[in-house]
């Protein structure tokens, strides 16, 4: 700040950093300009209106971040599917809805290389099962018939069919190796098919 000579000060004054007017020397605030005399708002130089405005901005977007972040979230299901294990008669799903509405799961197959080898149905047998947003199930296939012979592949393919909360099919394929359901597979595949 340049020295501004104006004149003599009162005792006990000392002269406004921002506007130069004449204040008590204790004073904190400036009484002319509103200005902080000490402080860290003194270095930084931002008015009470700056700061002011400031604050309502945060306040806006912080009441505002949730509203717009809803509005961007997807108002559907989201199901995703993991390999929990198999034995001689089922084999193991976890199922997760990590989506904001209900979803369900139908039917499921197991497919080596390039051919289906079962039908897989929810055990007990139902039309699907239903999975709640934010839920996870333990879901159990049995093999409802075979489809094909078998091949050599390493990989096997679980494929499962839902539907969406707005009713649209959707497949979800896990990777497994062959092996970890080889029993299953061997118990639901005759020899001849």
């Amino acid at each position: 700040m340049a020295d501004i000579n104006i004149g003599e000060l009162p005792p006990g004054t000392k002269r406004c950093l921002v506007c130069a007017e004449p204040i008590n020397i204790a004073a904190r605030k400036c009484v002319h300009c509103s200005s902080d005399q000490v402080g860290l708002l003194r270095n930084v130089g931002v008015s009470n209106t700056v700061l002011s405005l400031l604050i309502a901005l945060i306040s806006v977007l912080t009441a505002g971040v949730p509203v717009l972040k809803d509005a961007l979230t997807p108002k559907n299901s989201e199901l995703a599917f993991s390999f929990q294990g198999a034995d001689d008669n089922y084999i193991n799903i976890l199922a997760a809805n990590q989506g904001t509405r209900p979803g369900s799961v139908r039917i499921g197959k197991i497919i080596r290389g390039e051919q289906e080898l079962l039908l897989l149905r929810i055990y007990p047998n139902a039309s699907s099962q239903i999975i709640n947003p934010s839920n996870s199930l333990l879901l159990q296939f049995s093999g409802e018939r075979a489809i094909t012979t078998q091949n050599s592949s390493d990989i096997c393919h679980l494929q499962f069919m839902g539907n969406d909360f707005k009713g649209k099919e959707t497949t979800a394929d896990v990777k497994v190796d062959c092996a970890n359901v080889q029993s299953f597979i061997d118990t639901h595949i005759k020899p001849g098919f």
